[in-house]
């Protein structure tokens, strides 16, 4: 039985002071969470369409080492290529037929690079090194001999003990934050603008019904030869993100600043410059789980969880199953109820999967608590995580 707890509180993030960050679709650590999630959404689905279900796999501990290059205004050349190195656990083989896990991760790796950074050339500019295992003191768990060795097909338990949160809907300071960065990014499908990079920064602080908005945004360094060139790009992109910021939020009143880094005192770092879209090119690192959370953001006031569900196994993996439903769980209260809410849910380790030990919701306003409490118990009973995840893509950022 899963104890569910409803109750009304203010929610944090809409007092009068509100921080919000986002790092942007080329940020190496949202490549990181991307580049994981990515591949373990592809081997969920060549699994479930070759064997019939989900192989235990778990692909979260990806890391991304920049490279080197030599930009400027006016020029680009990549002298030392970005490592990815993909790491954890996956099953390499079913009913003693071997899977070509490491083809598949190196496909969907090049395929996602080549969308979201076009000005990346992974295909010289990349190297991967493999550092999966399928080490286990369990022999069948990464190599099983049929569905019978898979438990949680028959019985789903969460794998470990976990707390997870999860909220909706956005404040206006969120919907802006997110607004801004995707209309550069067009939600991962590449960069409205080809003279522009894509490892943007978006950094919100509200005060009040007042928004200050800090943007780093990379100019395309092949495709400035003059400091004036650059700052005329800079100067464009202006009217359009106003109109983006006005769109999400009327209520607020809003300043937004580019590129912050004019007075620097090293020269070199005054004009934001990337040949490649992403600052992987001059040493940045990537890891999964120190981006955004799940819902796209760094929201400083909000409750979350130490959960990066990025590569985890759809199937029964507590922190990303959790996550799903928690999210789940607000949407449909705030949709059914109009209760604005952030859910709480905590399992222990080996739980029903369908049962976890505790659900809390806060409801930010007036709603029927009663209700809430029977889409709680709905979700976790019926959601399709699975499908969720790797059909829809929940937890995929973009």
């Amino acid at each position: 039985m899963t104890l569910i707890d409803i109750y009304s509180s203010p929610s944090s993030a809409e007092g009068l002071y509100e921080v919000v960050e986002r790092k942007g679709i080329g940020h190496p650590d949202t490549l990181a969470d991307a580049l994981a999630e990515r591949m373990s959404v592809a081997y969920s689905r060549y699994c479930r369409d070759t064997f019939g279900a989900i192989l235990h796999h778990n692909l979260d501990k990806v890391y991304l080492r920049g490279g080197h290059a030599r930009t400027g205004l006016g020029y680009h050349e990549t002298t030392e290529p970005t490592l990815l190195l993909i790491g954890g656990r996956v099953s390499t083989s079913f009913a003693g037929q071997p899977i070509d896990h490491r083809g598949l991760f190196e496909q969907t790796a090049h395929e996602y690079l080549a969308d979201v950074l076009p000005h990346f050339d992974a295909s010289t500019w990349l190297r991967i090194e493999h550092m999966t295992t399928d080490r286990s003191r369990y022999p069948t768990w990464f190599h099983p001999a049929s569905i019978e060795d898979l438990p949680e097909v028959r019985r789903p338990t969460a794998s470990d003990t976990v707390a997870v949160t999860a909220w909706w809907p956005h404040t206006p300071t969120e919907r802006i934050v997110l607004a801004l960065e995707r209309h550069l990014n067009q939600e991962g499908k590449g960069p409205r603008h080809a003279d522009l990079g894509q490892d943007i920064k978006v950094l919100a602080r509200r005060q009040g019904h007042r928004l200050d908005i800090t943007m780093g945004i990379p100019v395309q360094s092949r495709a400035v030869t003059t400091v004036d060139a650059y700052h005329d790009v800079l100067r464009a992109l202006q009217p359009q993100l106003h109109a983006v910021a006005a769109e999400s939020a009327k209520s607020l009143e809003v300043r937004l600043r580019l590129n912050t880094s004019g007075d620097n005192p090293y020269r070199g770092k005054q004009q934001y410059l990337l040949g490649s879209g992403t600052c992987l090119e001059f040493g940045e690192e990537g890891f999964v789980g120190r981006g955004n959370l799940a819902c796209g953001l760094v929201p400083i006031h909000r409750p979350k969880s130490v959960e990066a569900p990025y590569g985890k196994n759809p199937t029964y993996h507590a922190g990303k199953v959790y996550t799903i439903f928690a999210e789940q769980i607000a949407r449909s209260i705030y949709e059914e109820a109009r209760a604005p809410a952030t859910v709480t849910i905590v399992a222990e380790h080996s739980a029903n999967l369908r049962a976890p030990t505790h659900i809390a919701v806060a409801l930010h306003g007036p709603g029927d608590q009663l209700l809430a409490k029977k889409i709680s118990q709905r979700v976790v009973e019926e959601a399709d995580h699975i499908s969720l995840a790797i059909d829809d893509g929940r937890i995929v950022p973009r």
